[in-house]
């Protein structure tokens, strides 16, 4: 009945544009959480290699 309606080539498209949307937007709120719990508490991410300046 409904094998006609869509199907990955029409559902994949769709979705796509607003999960990148989705993405970007959860990856800046994150970010700036992250940078702001860093100048604030950095005891809490000490163990975070990838923070601390200059490491590779």
């Amino acid at each position: 009945m409904f094998s006609q309606a869509g199907g990955i080539a029409v559902t994949v498209p769709a979705m796509l544009f607003w999960h990148v949307i989705i993405g970007f937007c959860e990856a800046a709120i994150t970010t700036t959480f992250v940078m702001q719990l860093y100048k604030l508490q950095p005891a809490i991410l000490n163990g975070l290699t990838f923070l601390k300046r200059g490491a590779v």
